[in-house]
């Protein structure tokens, strides 16, 4: 019964011509902050999106990094099983460090990642190459694939001279007589320049792990981290969920986007900020709907008097105005996602607005998640429940 007199409530034009006005900007009100939260969400998450699409060329599909300590043991019964298991298609240990690689009268800061061949393969090596080959294993002076703010600074495989890699020395003894001695190093050829990625990616530099092993002065089972790939047909979710079971206590599994949180945590943090200010938009429209219904409240006093002589409680009444309410905030949110997710699905298709100037144009990416469309629907639903409560409330202390 309080469905049937709230629908009707809700269409029938009223003897006060202001209340469906003010019923009607409401519902626009609400579908226009519905539509805007969805353009909004989708376009941060587009972004997010280009960035791990952007990075993930440069990093491995999972990374399995120690959960106490810098380094692991690739010998640890634990990660052996977990690697040689068939949800893992290639594996390769990496060992990282901080070193200064010299060329010429330049010192360059460099985070070189020693690695074994099986790299290449996990990542797809040949599609970072920029320019020159991949770094080979067993040469007789070691090779080093730079990044290409590395190459902006000379060391590439157009220079005249190697260059030198430097360490400070893990172990051992130190002359403080001879400074020299507090370092490691090795003659390098450069063989390749890497594609630009981002600026942490661009300063790092690739050799073969057992030149790591040799300058840190490591055995040849230590590493600081294992780059895998998982086999094809397994999902990405479930791949690293039932690796993540089998090395649960000593690893941690981390995937693109755990390994970069840095570069998507800004945009994440805006994301929420801007959802954050339109909620309480929302919020505000909502308020516009309780000032509807308090005037539709006064407008059937008449017909609540006769619906109150047939029996009807006040609480039955209550339910009658909130239900109204609802169903308003309902409408204007279900039209506004609606045309949200018309006018994303738009600019995904076609392209209509870009950023950017030159060369760096570039149209709004869109990215359109199931989740944010339920947490706009549940958002509005809640508070607009929350609201429509609040004439109600009042006119049944009045009478009261």
């Amino acid at each position: 019964m309080t469905s049937f007199f709230a629908l009707r409530y809700l269409f029938s034009p009223s003897r006060m011509g202001a209340v469906n006005w003010v019923s009607g900007i409401s519902a626009v009100a609400i579908a226009v902050v519905s539509m805007a939260l969805v353009v909004a969400l989708s376009v941060y998450n587009g972004y997010v999106k280009l960035i791990l699409q952007t990075t993930g060329a440069a990093a491995p599909e999972l990374l399995i990094t120690p959960q106490q300590g810098a380094t692991l043991d690739m010998r640890e019964p634990t990660l052996l099983t977990a690697l040689e298991s068939d949800l893992v298609a290639s594996y390769s240990p990496m060992l990282r460090a901080k070193g200064v690689i010299r060329h010429l009268a330049t010192e360059q800061m460099v985070d070189v990642v020693g690695v074994a061949p099986e790299y290449w393969q996990v990542v797809g090596g040949d599609s970072l190459l920029l320019e020159g080959r991949l770094p080979k294993q067993g040469s007789s002076t070691p090779e080093i694939l730079v990044g290409m703010a590395l190459a902006s600074e000379g060391i590439s495989p157009m220079a005249q001279q190697d260059a030198r890699l430097y360490f400070p020395r893990r172990q051992g003894l130190i002359n403080p007589l001879a400074p020299g001695t507090a370092f490691r190093s090795t003659e390098l050829v450069v063989t390749g320049i890497m594609r630009p990625v981002d600026e942490e990616f661009d300063r790092q530099g690739y050799v073969d792990i057992s030149v790591m092993h040799d300058l840190l002065a490591y055995q040849e089972h230590i590493a600081t981290a294992v780059a895998l790939r998982l086999a094809r047909g397994v999902p990405p979710t479930e791949g690293k969920q039932r690796l993540a079971e089998r090395l649960v206590g000593k690893y941690h599994l981390l995937d693109r986007a755990e390994q970069h949180p840095e570069l998507t945590f800004l945009i994440r943090m805006e994301k929420l900020m801007v959802f954050l200010i339109m909620t309480f938009i929302l919020l505000l429209a909502a308020f516009n709907l309780a000032s509807g219904l308090a005037m539709l409240i006064l407008e059937k006093r008449a017909d609540l008097q006769t619906l109150r002589a047939l029996g009807m409680t006040s609480r039955m009444e209550g339910r009658i105005f909130a239900l109204a309410g609802v169903l308003i905030s309902l409408l204007g949110s279900f039209v506004g996602v609606t045309l949200g997710l018309i006018l994303s699905w738009l600019q995904e298709r076609f392209e209509l607005i870009e950023a950017g100037q030159g060369l760096l144009t570039m149209p709004f990416p869109i990215d359109i998640q199931a989740s944010d469309i339920l947490l706009i629907l549940l958002c509005t639903t809640l508070i607009s429940c929350v609201i429509s409560m609040v004439p109600s409330f009042f006119f049944k202390k009045k009478r009261s």
